[in-house]
C-alpha cells in the first residue's frame, strides 16, 4: 500500500494588529534600526552616546515584538517563539569596546506555555527555558543594566528566581494561593515584593529565601502593583476602584532600635490610605513617570486615564492647614467641655486598655493625633488633575523619557504619554495641568478595530481581504501593509466578485451591499435584501450570481448585472433578486458545490438540508450534530461533504446517500470554519480554541495541527488559495495569520507522537513532582520544570550508562579470569564507545546535558546509575582535569536527590568523602586562576584606557600620529645629513694632516677653525636628537618587556 505524501504548513507572517499585551515601553534605538535589523547585525544595534538615537515604542504583539519609530512612524516587527507573549521586560547588557561601555538591549519574554526566552533586538534567541508549568504573568529584574537575576511570576502561583549569569533557574518561592500579578525588587534591602489574586502582598527576603511579611490590607484581588523610581511609594490596584498607596521609607536608626519585633520588615510597608478615583471599574493598569511625581491609572473597559500629581511641600502645608481649620470648626475644639470621639482608628481595639487611653485624650491631643495621620495620608501627598478621555478602552500606557516638555513653574507638571487602546489604535499626548491635552500622534488606520469576521484570498494571491464589524480592508500579505480600507457599517460576511474589483457584503441589518475596491465606495445597496442578519454569502461557481442566508429563515439567489449611474452615467455592478427558498429555521451558513449542482444549507436546529440548485428541490437531510452547524464545505468532485459544529466535532458525509462516513473529534472548542483544498479531499478547520488543523477526509485522520501563532486566540474564519499552498486565518485578536506550505516532508507517525507528547506534558507537572528535592511545605523549592524533552534526555543518558556498565563488566570478567591463570580472550572494541575510554564516554554524555536541565535529567536516574556517575567523576577528577563547575553541580544534585539512601549506604562513605576533598581542592584552584585572570584583565583594561587617553581614535589623535610620522621621517633625513657631514669633515681633517706632513706649506689654520665651528654647531643638535631617540626606544622596550612578561606568565599558567 502506497501512502500519501504530505508537506508541512508553517507560519510565515502575522499582521494587522499593533499590540495585544498590557506592556508598553519607550526605547532609544539607532535611527537606522530597521536597516540594521535587515542586515541581522546585532552589533549595529548598540546604543551609545556617539550614535544618534531615535525614540521608539516597543510592545508585544501575539508572538512578535513591534517597534514603532516615533519620528518616521515606521512599524517594524521581530518574530519570536510561536506561542503568545504574556509578559515582557527590557534589560541592557554592557560590553567593553575600545575601552568604552556599549549597551545592548535584550528583550526578556514570557509566554503562555510557561517558557522563558531572551532575544537580542536582531532576533537572535540567547535563552530558551521552561520556567513555569503555565502562563507567565510578570517578569522583573534586579536592575536594568547588567542584570544578574530575573524574578518570574506565573499563574501556577510560584515565583522563579533566574540567574542570568549561569542562564539557569536558582529556586522558586512558594506561598501564594493564586496567580502572581506583580513583582517589585528593592535592591537596598535585597527584598522582593509580590502580589497575587489571593488578596495578599508578600515581602520576601532573598538572602534567606523566606517570606518575612504578609499584608492583608484588602479584601479584593490584587491585579497590579507599581513602585516609584525612588523606591519609597508602592501603588496597589485591586478589583475595587480605589488605588492604594503604601509607604516604603526605611526606618531610622532610633526607630529600628525601639522596634521590639524580630524583623524590621514588619514595619517596612505602611498603608498611607487610598486615592479615590472617579471611575467605578477595577484598576487594570497603573504607571509612574520617570521623576516619580505623576501617576497614571486606568480601569478595565474604560476610555478614561486619570492622573494624580505629587504636591509640593508648600501645597501640602496649605492643604493641611485648611483641613485642620475645618476639623476645628466642625468639632468645636474651642469648647473645653467637648470631647470628640477619636476618628483616627476605625477598627475595634484589641484590649480595654487601649479604649481607656483613647477616652482619656484631650481635644488638643486628639487634634495632634489627627494632624499626624493627615501628614502621612496619600490624599495629602497627591492631588488629581484633569483626566484624558479616549474614544476606545485603554490597553496600556507609557510615560515618555524623551521629548520631555519644559515644566512651567505655574502649572508645574507637563509630560508626554503614549496610549494603546483595545481598538488597535496608538495615540501620543502632551498632558497638561490645565486639562488642555494635545494629541501629537494618531495611528488608527492600520488594522481592524474589532474582531475579524471573514477572510478572502485573491485568485492570483496578489492581496488578502479581511472584514470586521465596520470595515473591509485589503492587505499585501507579504509585508503586512494595508493599502485599502472601505467603511461598511455592521458588516457580518463578505466575498470577492469576479475580476476582484468588487466585493459583496452582508450586514447585520439585513442589507446587501456591493463595494468598489478601487474607489472604496459602496456602489449598490439592497436595503431590504433580508429582514434579519445575513450570516452567509457566497459567489456561484459560474461567477454570475450570489447566494445569501439569513436569520429570517430565507435563502435568496441574486444575479450580478451591470448598471449605470443616472447622474454620471458610469457603469457598476449591481444585484437583482432571482429566487427565494423558505426554510424551517434560521440559516447558519449555505454552500454551493463546485459544479453548481447542489446547495447545502445549515440550520439552527443542528440539521443540514441539501437541495438541487437549478430547481431548488429537496435532495438530502443530514442529522447527527448535537449543536448547530457553523460551517460546511463540499469537495470539488461532489463525493463528500464535511460539516463543523459547535459540539466540537467534524462529520464527513457521502453526497450519494447522505450517510455519515466518520465523526471526528476535531477541536477542544466550537469549530467556526471549514474549507476543502481544491481538487483534493484535504480540508482545513479552525476553532475558538485558536488552533488550525489539516485533515485527510479519505483516511479520516488529522494530518497536522497548527497551533503555533494563534494558540488560545479564537479564530472565526479561514481562506485557502487556489493552489492550496497558502492559508490565511483571522479571529478575535484582530490579526491575520498566514501559513504557507513548505518543502519539508511531513510524517504522520511523528506528528501523532508529537501530539501525544503534548498531551502527556500537560499532565506531567501534576503526576511527577520533585518531592525528593524539597520539603512539602517549603517556601523555597526546586525551580525548573520537568518536560517530555528532559525525560527523553534522561532516557538517553540511561542508555549510555548501560553501555558503559556493560563494558566495565566485560573488562572486569577478563581481569578476573586472567588473575586465575586461565586463558581469556581480550574483549573486542565496542563501536558504541566511539573509540573512547569508559570514563571519557560517560563524561561525554554528561556534558551534553543542558545546564538548566541537569536537575530534571538526573532526577530520572535510579540510585545505581547515580552512584555509578559519582564513581566515574571521582576517577576523572583524580586523573585528569575536567570542568569542575559541571562536575560539582552533578555531584551535588545527585547527593541532594538520593541523600536518604546515600547516608544509609556505608560502603559509599569513602567515595563521597574523597569526592568532597577533590571538589574542594579543584574549586580552590579554579578560584585562584579566576582571581589571577581577573587581575590581568583589569590591568589590560587600564592600559587600554590609558592608550585611549593618550592616542585615542579622534581626528586630533590621527593628526598627531601623522605629525609624529612626518617628524620621524624628518629626523631620519637629518641624521643621514649629519652623518654625511661628519664623514666629509673627517676626510677634510685627514687631508689637512697629510698636507701638514708634506713638504708643501699650506695655511690650514683657517680651515681647521671653520671645521671646528661646524662640528660645534652640529654636535648639540645631533646629541639632542640622539637623546630623544634613545628615550623613545627605552619607553617602547619597557612596555614590550612588560607585555611579554604578562603573556609568558599567562601561558605558563595555561600549561600548568
Amino acid at each position: 500500500m502506497i501512502s500519501n505524501s504530505y508537506y508541512k504548513f508553517s507560519p510565515v507572517n502575522t499582521f494587522g494588529v499593533f499590540s495585544t499585551s498590557h506592556f508598553l515601553e519607550y526605547l532609544a534605538l539607532d535611527s537606522d534600526f530597521e536597516a540594521n535589523h535587515q542586515k541581522n547585525d546585532s552589533s549595529l544595534l548598540l546604543a551609545s552616546q556617539k550614535i544618534q538615537i531615535t525614540p521608539h515604542l516597543i510592545t508585544p504583539c501575539i508572538s512578535s515584538l513591534n517597534f514603532l519609530n516615533l519620528k518616521t512612524h515606521m512599524l517594524h516587527a521581530i518574530k519570536t517563539h510561536h506561542s503568545i507573549i504574556t509578559a515582557f521586560n527590557i534589560i541592557q547588557k554592557s560590553t567593553m569596546k575600545y575601552g568604552e561601555n556599549i549597551l545592548e538591549h535584550l528583550a526578556v519574554l514570557g509566554y503562555r506555555d510557561g517558557s522563558l526566552r531572551i532575544y537580542t533586538l536582531a532576533g537572535e534567541c540567547l535563552l530558551n527555558s521552561q520556567a513555569h508549568r503555565s502562563e507567565i504573568t510578570v517578569i522583573q529584574c534586579d536592575k536594568k543594566v547588567d542584570a544578574q537575576y530575573l524574578f518570574i511570576g506565573s499563574t501556577d502561583t510560584d515565583i522563579t528566581v533566574f540567574n542570568l549569569l549561569s542562564m539557569e533557574p536558582m529556586y522558586a518561592l512558594r506561598g501564594h494561593k493564586n496567580a502572581i500579578t506583580g513583582l517589585t525588587y528593592i535592591p537596598q534591602e535585597n527584598v522582593l515584593i509580590s502580589s497575587s489574586k489571593d488578596m495578599l502582598l508578600k515581602v520576601w527576603e532573598l538572602d534567606t529565601q523566606h517570606c518575612v511579611q504578609t499584608l492583608i490590607d484588602t479584601q479584593h484581588e490584587i491585579w497590579n502593583i507599581k513602585m516609584n523610581p525612588q523606591m519609597t511609594r508602592l501603588l496597589v490596584g485591586c478589583t475595587d476602584p480605589e488605588l492604594r498607596v503604601l509607604n516604603l521609607e526605611p526606618l531610622t536608626t532610633a526607630q529600628a532600635n525601639d522596634e521590639k519585633k524580630t524583623y524590621v520588615y514588619e514595619r517596612m510597608l505602611e498603608f498611607m490610605g487610598p486615592l479615590y478615583r472617579q471611575s467605578k471599574e477595577r484598576v487594570l493598569g497603573v504607571e509612574w513617570d520617570n521623576a516619580g511625581e505623576t501617576i497614571a491609572v486606568f480601569g478595565a473597559s474604560e476610555n478614561v486615564i486619570e492622573f494624580f500629581v505629587k504636591r509640593t511641600s508648600q501645597e501640602r502645608e496649605r492643604v493641611l492647614g485648611k483641613r485642620m481649620k475645618k476639623l476645628e470648626k466642625q468639632f468645636e475644639i474651642k469648647n473645653k467641655d467637648y470631647k470628640p470621639e477619636p476618628t483616627y482608628n476605625n477598627e475595634e481595639s484589641d484590649s480595654e486598655d487601649e479604649n481607656d487611653e483613647e477616652k482619656e485624650l484631650t481635644p488638643q491631643q486628639w487634634l495632634e493625633r489627627e494632624k499626624e495621620l493627615l501628614e502621612k495620608s496619600a490624599e495629602l501627598e497627591f492631588t488629581p488633575i484633569p483626566s484624558l478621555n479616549l474614544p476606545h478602552p485603554v490597553r496600556s500606557v507609557a510615560f515618555s523619557p524623551f521629548d520631555h516638555i519644559q515644566r512651567d513653574p505655574e502649572s508645574r507638571t507637563q509630560f508626554r504619554l503614549a496610549v494603546v487602546t483595545t481598538a488597535n489604535t496608538l495615540h501620543e499626548y502632551d498632558i497638561r495641568m490645565d486639562g488642555k491635552h494635545k494629541k501629537i500622534l494618531d495611528l488608527s488606520q492600520e488594522g481592524h478595530s474589532s474582531a475579524i469576521r471573514s477572510v478572502m484570498i485573491s485568485s492570483e494571491k496578489s492581496f488578502v481581504a479581511s472584514a470586521s464589524k465596520n470595515e473591509l480592508k485589503l492587505w499585501n500579505y507579504e509585508n503586512g501593509k494595508s493599502f485599502r480600507t472601505v467603511k461598511v457599517p455592521k458588516l457580518l460576511c463578505s466575498c470577492l466578485l469576479p475580476g476582484e474589483q468588487y466585493a459583496a457584503a452582508g450586514c447585520q441589518d439585513g442589507s446587501l451591499v456591493i463595494v468598489d475596491l478601487n474607489t472604496s465606495m459602496i456602489v449598490e445597496r439592497q436595503e431590504t435584501a433580508h429582514l434579519k442578519e445575513i450570516w452567509s454569502i457566497q459567489l456561484t461557481p459560474d461567477g454570475k450570481g450570489l447566494i445569501t442566508g439569513s436569520s429570517d429563515q430565507n435563502i435568496k439567489l441574486w444575479e450580478l448585472v451591470v448598471k449605470k449611474d443616472e447622474e454620471s452615467e458610469a457603469s457598476f455592478v449591481g444585484l437583482e433578486h432571482e429566487h427565494s427558498l423558505q426554510m424551517t429555521d434560521d440559516v447558519q451558513t449555505a454552500k454551493i458545490s463546485a459544479n453548481g449542482k447542489f446547495v447545502a444549507i445549515a440550520l439552527l436546529d443542528s440539521t443540514v438540508k441539501i437541495f438541487y440548485l437549478d430547481s431548488l428541490k429537496f435532495f438530502l437531510s443530514l442529522y447527527g450534530h448535537s449543536l448547530p452547524v457553523n460551517a460546511l464545505d463540499m469537495s470539488s468532485d461532489e463525493q463528500i461533504i464535511a460539516t463543523a459544529s459547535s459540539d466540537k466535532t467534524i462529520k464527513i458525509w457521502g453526497l450519494d446517500y447522505g450517510d455519515c462516513h466518520k465523526s471526528l473529534i476535531g477541536h477542544s472548542a466550537a469549530i467556526t470554519d471549514i474549507k476543502f483544498v481544491k481538487d483534493t479531499h484535504y480540508f482545513f478547520s479552525c476553532s475558538r480554541d485558536g488552533s488550525l488543523k489539516r485533515w485527510d477526509a479519505d483516511n479520516y485522520e488529522c494530518i497536522q495541527v497548527i497551533r503555533d501563532i494563534s494558540k488560545n486566540s479564537p479564530l472565526t474564519s479561514l481562506s485557502i488559495s487556489e493552489d492550496g499552498a497558502l492559508v490565511v486565518t483571522g479571529g478575535h485578536e484582530r490579526a491575520l495569520f498566514v501559513y504557507e506550505e513548505t518543502d519539508d516532508m511531513l510524517f504522520l507517525e511523528e506528528e501523532k507522537e508529537k501530539r501525544l507528547e503534548e498531551e502527556l506534558e500537560k499532565d506531567l507537572p501534576k503526576s511527577q513532582q520533585f518531592h525528593t528535592l524539597t520539603l512539602q511545605r517549603a517556601e523555597s523549592t526546586h525551580a525548573t520544570q520537568r518536560t517530555i524533552e528532559s525525560i527523553h534526555d534522561g532516557e538517553r543518558l540511561i542508555e549510555a550508562l548501560d553501555v558503559a556498565i556493560a563494558e566495565d563488566r566485560r573488562w572486569e570478567e577478563y581481569t578476573q579470569t586472567k588473575k586465575q591463570g586461565m586463558l581469556a580472550k581480550v574483549p573486542d572494541e565496542n563501536p558504541l564507545l566511539m573509540k573512547m575510554e569508559v570514563n571519557d564516554y560517560v563524561w561525554f554524555h554528561l556534558k551534553k546535558i543542558r545546564r538548566s536541565e541537569i536537575v530534571n535529567v538526573l532526577s530520572v536516574l535510579g540510585y545505581s546509575h547515580a552512584t555509578y556517575i559519582m564513581s566515574k567523576i571521582e576517577a576523572l577528577l583524580s586523573r585528569q582535569r575536567i570542568d569542575i563547575e559541571l562536575a560539582a553541580k552533578l555531584v551535588f544534585t545527585l547527593v541532594k536527590i538520593h541523600q536518604n539512601t546515600l547516608f544509609k549506604d556505608t560502603n559509599l562513605f569513602k567515595m563521597v568523602y574523597h569526592l568532597n576533598l577533590l571538589i574542594k581542592q579543584r574549586l580552590q584552584t579554579e578560584k585562584d586562576h579566576i582571581g589571577f585572570n581577573s587581575s590581568a584583565l583589569k590591568l589590560v583594561r587600564r592600559r587600554l584606557q590609558n592608550e585611549k587617553e593618550m592616542l585615542g581614535m579622534s581626528e586630533i589623535t590621527r593628526r598627531e600620529q601623522l605629525q609624529y610620522r612626518t617628524t620621524n621621517r624628518r629626523s631620519n633625513k637629518a641624521q643621514e645629513k649629519i652623518a654625511n657631514e661628519k664623514k666629509r669633515m673627517r676626510e677634510e681633517m685627514d687631508e689637512a694632516k697629510e698636507r701638514e706632513k708634506s713638504s708643501m706649506p699650506q695655511d690650514s689654520t683657517d680651515i681647521m677653525e671653520r671645521k671646528a665651528k661646524r662640528v660645534k654647531l652640529a654636535l648639540p643638535e645631533e646629541k639632542m636628537r640622539d637623546d630623544v631617540f634613545d628615550q623613545n626606544v627605552d619607553r617602547d622596550s619597557d612596555e614590550e618587556e612588560a607585555i611579554n612578561a604578562l603573556v609568558s606568565r599567562l601561558a605558563a599558567d595555561d600549561d600548568e
